[in-house]
């Protein structure tokens, strides 16, 4: 008997195959070692053989195991090595690392049984992190990496994320996560906290009331007048778009001192309102709107459930998020709107995202005209609840689902030519969907975060404004908010306004209810 086979090696997964070829002249017969695998054919006359060798269950260790097969041709006796590979794998000993606010060197330890000259490691986008120092195979070994954190400045945890693989990204560790912490301050003081300040004072109407409060605030930041400057210019920025630019007499605005026990967001750190940001990947923001809506009521004579409460963070994240709220019978012309001094409070990002959460969310109850890459036909639930809250609070103006251009929401605007440089018409991509929900214009601060808001959203302000400032004696008319609109310009630039490529939608306002 003769084999050309000396040995047969399989790969991991389960019926991996294998061949051994060889001749015998008499009979013959074959005997596997081990229960894991099998041979095609355990016993034959005299010829010539190809005997598939299988693998009948997945090498999960992680070393090679073998085994033998065992050919016998009368005195004969040849034994052929079978051998079936390990699955690879990259273990990480901890998922998840803490970093000093200061600066650190993280000792990252990991197994595996790659080759190390092919493994690779990815990272988010932090330039606050490199490697230091890999160390170093086919068994299961322990390596280690040194990751070299810089000091963190901010006064907010930051998150960045490894991930090991192989070199053609086949093999993954799960998600590894380094946080850092943030440089914390601590009050001593909180007698001033809780104290209301008047802003402005409306000379037409009701009074609208937008009430102003800051999370992440120490006491030294409202001695030193540092908490005041930054109320202020938060109300500057929002009566820097029209029609509000232009409505501002309209509006008493009041601020709310907020003493926070810690100047930091996240795990440990203690903020009057507890505010967060729960996916370092997307842009929300979660905040104790009962808190909130606590220190609302301290202002005087306002009806919290009427009133536009901005939160202001001492964080300069680029994140932003918008509450509404409703119940069984109601939806509430109150908003909250968490909004951090995004790239500082001279920034126009700061001053955009707070016009876009604030008057667009908060106030005008609009909807966002921009769609998510994974959201593609809008799902029939999100459609029914827009609808609801369209036809009972007037919500959501500026959106639709129709293309038909006289049923259409804003088919006035369409039609009229005297705003035809404004390219009003049916744009498909609103309410965070690609498919099936429609606005009125290509580009808009709804959309983008700039270039002003469009009719159809000036329009729905002008309503609220009005409504809430006069009443139910205020009649709506269309030509009266024309002839207004005209006198004031927009933000012509809108029209060149395109979304730019590093643009990242905000999370989608948020409906809470309450049970009453």
């Amino acid at each position: 008997m003769s084999s050309t086979s000396t040995e047969v090696s399989l790969s991991a997964p389960q019926s991996s195959i294998g061949t051994i070829g060889f001749s015998s002249a008499t009979d013959w017969t074959a005997a596997c070692s081990d229960s894991w695998f099998t041979v095609s054919q355990t016993a034959g006359v005299g010829g010539t053989f190809n005997l598939a060798v299988t693998a009948l269950s997945e090498n999960d260790t992680y070393e090679t195991r073998k085994g033998t097969v065992t050919i016998t041709s009368g005195t004969i006796v040849k034994t052929i090595t079978v051998s079936q590979k390990c699955i690879e794998v990259i273990q990480l000993q901890t998922s998840t690392y803490f970093a000093k606010a200061g600066g650190d060197t993280l000792k990252i330890i990991f197994s595996t049984n790659v080759n190390t000259d092919s493994l690779r490691i990815y990272s988010s986008d932090a330039d606050w992190i490199s490697l230091v120092d890999p160390n170093g195979t086919k068994a299961l070994e322990s390596y280690y990496i040194l990751v070299a954190v810089e000091p963190n400045a901010e006064n907010a945890t930051r998150t960045a994320y490894l991930q090991f693989r192989n070199a053609s990204s086949t093999i993954k560790s799960e998600k590894l996560t380094i946080n850092q912490l943030a440089n914390v301050g601590t009050s001593t003081d909180f007698s001033q906290d809780g104290v209301v300040s008047t802003l402005q004072t409306a000379t037409i109407g009701n009074g609208i009331p937008i009430i102003m409060m800051g999370d992440g605030f120490l006491d030294k930041d409202i001695s030193d007048g540092t908490y005041a400057t930054v109320m202020k210019k938060a109300m500057e920025n929002i009566f820097t778009e029209e029609p509000v630019s232009s409505l501002r007499s309209y509006f008493s605005v009041y601020q709310v001192n907020a003493v926070s026990k810690n100047n930091a967001f996240g795990t440990g750190y203690n903020t009057v309102f507890s505010c967060s940001f729960p996916d370092a990947e997307t842009t929300e923001i979660d905040g104790n709107d009962q808190t909130v809506q606590t220190y609302a009521a301290k202002v005087s004579g306002v009806d919290v459930d009427n009133a536009l409460v901005i939160v202001i963070l001492n964080s300069k994240e680029y994140k932003g998020t918008t509450y509404f709220y409703a119940d069984s019978k109601d939806y509430y012309q109150l908003g909250i709107c968490y909004c951090p001094m995004i790239d500082g409070q001279e920034s126009a990002s700061f001053r955009q995202v707070l016009n876009h959460e604030a008057i667009g969310h908060g106030f005008a109850k609009l909807e966002d005209e921009y769609s998510y890459d994974k959201n593609e036909t809008i799902k029939s639930s999100d459609k029914t609840m827009i609808q609801a809250a369209q036809k009972a609070a007037n919500w959501y103006p500026n959106v639709d689902f129709t293309t038909d251009s006289t049923a259409v929401l804003w088919s006035k605007f369409i039609v009229d030519n005297r705003y035809t440089t404004q390219k009003i018409g049916i744009y498909e991509g609103a309410a965070t969907y690609s498919k099936g929900a429609y606005r009125s214009t290509s580009a808009s601060i709804m959309n983008a975060n700039t270039g002003g808001f469009n009719a159809p959203s000036r329009e729905a302000i002008y309503k609220r404004v009005m409504t809430l400032a006069f009443g139910s004696s205020w009649k709506y008319d269309y030509e009266t908010f024309v002839t207004y609109d005209k006198a004031h310009p927009y933000a012509i630039k809108m029209q060149a306004a395109t979304r730019s490529a590093n643009f990242i939608p905000f999370v989608h306002p948020k409906l809470k209810f309450r049970h009453k």
